[in-house]
């Protein structure tokens, strides 16, 4: 079974309810996909070691019933790059490369621009995204990451990806493409330099989509009948 959800923000309770949740009566293998912003890697210190412990042992108690479940997270805006946070180890896993720490190797960090094959299906990994606040952020000494949008040459080289053109993928994002994003208000490039790269892939690779999710908007809708999906505070299958 595979689920998704979006922004956590550090919160990890709604998540941990649903593990608890899913009861003595489940069997074979879960994964859950996070769309950015979980806040595990937010103050690099034990707050976030202790968030991961949590969940690792959540994880780790379904072990013992003989059931594998495993939490995928897409980059967020509001996060530090695993592979910059020297315990991260990059390994080879679901047929691309992924971050994982040695203490919680069912956390797994995904990498931008990898392509994943899970129980038949195939993800397309794009994180990152613009972070509106970023000024106040800093101002207050909150976390926040010049890094934090993928740069031209990041794009570039996923543009350049060799994907069979039979292979029919899912785009597990954090942010949209310009034409879907929600908008508020007028924005400026920086603004949207991540949404209008994911327009370009979405053209790109448009008659191989079957479905776009993503988080980072703070909503849960559906857009373009379906086509398109805003996840927040919900978990849901994958159908």
């Amino acid at each position: 079974m595979i689920y998704y959800t979006g922004d956590w923000h550090g919160d990890i309770r709604h998540v941990v309810n649903w593990m608890e949740g899913l009861g003595d009566s489940v069997q074979g293998d879960y994964y859950l996909i996070q769309l950015g912003d979980a806040g595990l890697n937010y103050y690099l210190d034990d707050r976030d070691s202790e968030k991961k412990s949590v969940l690792q042992d959540r994880i780790d108690q379904f072990k013992e019933k003989g059931i594998k479940m495993h939490i995928l997270f897409v980059r967020g805006n509001h996060e530090c790059r695993p592979d910059k946070i020297p315990d991260y180890m990059q390994r080879d896993i679901y047929d691309g490369q992924a971050y994982i720490e040695e203490k919680y190797p069912d956390l797994i960090f995904l990498k931008d621009g990898e392509i994943y094959h899970l129980e038949g299906k195939n993800f397309l990994a794009l994180g990152g995204g613009y972070s509106k606040d970023f000024f106040i952020r800093i101002l207050r000494g909150e976390g926040y990451w010049f890094d934090e949008q993928l740069e031209e040459t990041e794009f570039m080289k996923i543009l350049d990806k060799k994907i069979p053109l039979d292979m029919r993928i899912y785009i597990i994002s954090h942010m949209l493409p310009s034409s879907v994003a929600p908008r508020r208000k007028k924005l400026f490039s920086r603004e949207t330099r991540t949404e209008y790269w994911l327009q370009t892939i979405s053209k790109n690779l448009s008659e191989r989509i079957i479905k776009w999710l993503s988080g980072h908007y703070h909503l849960n809708l559906e857009l373009q009948e379906g086509q398109y999906e805003i996840i927040y505070e919900k978990i849901k299958p994958l159908g």
